[in-house]
């Protein structure tokens, strides 16, 4: 996801696809913190972390088939299990190991992907609403000649804060009061 600033660019990079100056917000918050403790460190992008689990679950669903086959000849009525989420009947080797044990509960891997993919793309855009929110609230508080100054800075520094961590993915540290 490019910001529409221009002249923003990351000094991020991917190890896997190897784009170079990516924004923060491409990678995870732990690839972020591995990045701050080395800075040599190899980095993924979460492009990238996607499409590897991905194929790491196609190649888990591939293994299970013929593990399956081999040793069961035919599946009987029973192993065909239902999805909680989508309500497809499918056999055992669509669910992990750990939505077996939820019983009726269950979700399969697709509807696991989608969640996941769902929850990322609503994070990016709450973020995306906050930092137009706040440049639209500094827009306003510059108009304004009613505001002071301190009011002001408040409200550049807010949209500032939010522009730095969607370039670097680390979020602004609050600054404690003194009593």
């Amino acid at each position: 996801v490019m910001s529409s600033a221009p002249g923003w660019a990351g000094t991020l990079s991917c190890s896997v696809c190897k784009r170079e100056r990516m924004l923060g917000e491409e990678f995870s918050k732990k690839q972020i913190e591995k990045r701050k403790s080395n800075p040599r460190a190899p980095l993924k992008c979460k492009s990238c972390v996607d499409a590897e689990a991905l194929a790491e679950r196609e190649q888990a669903a591939t293994r299970k088939k013929s593990e399956a086959g081999a040793s069961a000849g035919q599946s009987s009525e029973s192993d065909v299990l239902t999805c909680a989420c989508c309500k497809c009947e499918m056999s055992p080797e669509n669910f992990s190991r750990k939505q077996l044990s939820k019983g009726d509960a269950r979700r399969c891997t697709n509807c696991l992907a989608d969640a996941d993919r769902q929850a990322r793309a609503a994070e990016t855009e709450k973020a995306a609403v906050k930092l137009e929110a706040a440049r639209e609230a500094a827009r306003a508080a510059e108009r304004d000649p009613s505001k002071s100054a301190a009011e002001k800075l408040a409200a550049l520094s807010l949209e500032s804060a939010l522009e730095a961590q969607k370039v670097t993915g680390i979020a602004p540290a609050r600054a404690r009061r003194r009593r």
